[in-house]
């Protein structure tokens, strides 16, 4: 095994799409050190200039390095190609093989295959989501008094803090007075609005509770970091914006749910 395919296997394996290491873990990874130059220069580091050894086992992994920090001694990879890893395991089951895309796509016209090759380029596809805050609860009785607003098609999130466990519901709703109105009723009537008892049930047993939501205008869809306004009439950019929102809580380290009415 040549020096720096551990590297190679290790990052093929990885189910990441951004990893960020120290040179003491590659290190471990490759069973050795690494050379002085890589711990001194950046260009060590670089995707071009010629395909050494060292650059062919991330590159031919199916990643690029991003970013390399030589004070701190660590550096990012990214992933270039996210199909490699599945192509190359195909080529290793020893299974019947299907044509390759560029195979299957060979007897097109060129401006056929221009577009076809311009579909498959890596997409970035995110979401930026600018929340206003709707409100706290107020403790009405046994119950709970939400704040008002308007009635508008939204994502909403409702901050349940019980001690020291803060759970986070994003809720989409066509209406977003409506749904804390049903909310806020509970019983019967939060029953009529699709999931509205799962945000009362939550809030039953809750000592704080804080309302924020993103109304149109306040969300907006990017791919290669260009976009437009989200419309959140519409079922599908509204669900889509509401998935970024509760993944990025999660990323954060809270336990947040979606649910839509």
């Amino acid at each position: 095994m040549a020096k720096y395919d551990p590297l190679k296997l290790h990052l093929a394996q990885l189910p990441d799409f951004e990893w960020t290491a120290g040179f003491d873990e590659i290190e471990r990874i490759l069973g050795g050190a690494l050379p002085a130059s890589a711990t001194a220069h950046r260009t060590w580091w670089a995707n071009s200039g010629g395909l050494l050894v060292h650059q062919e086992a991330w590159l031919t992994a199916g990643w690029r390095v991003r970013q390399v920090d030589i004070s701190r001694r660590q550096v990012t990879f990214q992933r270039a190609r996210l199909g490699a890893a599945l192509a190359r395991s195909g080529e290793r089951s020893g299974k019947d093989k299907q044509p390759t895309p560029a195979r299957a796509s060979g007897g097109l016209p060129a401006s056929l295959r221009k577009a076809l090759e311009t579909s498959r380029k890596p997409l970035n596809l995110s979401a930026r989501i600018d929340w206003s805050e709707i409100g706290s609860a107020r403790r009405n009785g046994s119950g709970w008094h939400l704040p008002e607003a308007g009635h508008v098609p939204a994502l909403c999130r409702f901050h349940i803090f019980n001690g020291d466990d803060h759970r986070v519901l994003v809720v989409i709703t066509r209406d977003l007075d409506a749904f804390l109105r049903a909310a806020e009723a509970g019983g019967k009537a939060a029953a009529k609005v699709e999931q509205a008892s799962e945000v009362a049930e939550a809030m039953a047993s809750a000592d704080h509770v804080v309302v924020d939501a993103a109304t149109p205008g306040q969300a907006w869809i990017l791919v290669d970091g260009r976009g437009h306004k989200a419309d959140l009439g519409d079922d599908g950019e509204r669900w889509f914006v509401a998935w970024a929102a509760a993944v990025g809580n999660r990323q954060t380290g809270l336990e947040a749910e979606l649910i839509a009415s």
